[in-house]
């Protein structure tokens, strides 16, 4: 199953709540699924731990 997610931020670069708790869901969804983070203005496209990160620019 592919699953995305779309936020601003991403954890670890910003330490916040919501940002803490989709990295930990998507990383146990990542063992056996293909995860995306979707976020703004980050220059980190690659992986994180098994989920891929994508960067969405105006």
């Amino acid at each position: 199953m592919k699953i995305a997610y779309i936020y601003d931020t991403i954890y670890p670069f910003v330490k916040g709540g919501v940002e803490k708790r989709v990295y930990e869901i998507g990383r146990r969804l990542a063992k056996k699924h293909e995860v995306y983070w979707f976020s703004l203005n980050w220059n980190n496209n690659g992986d994180l731990k098994g989920i891929k990160l994508r960067t969405v620019r105006k």
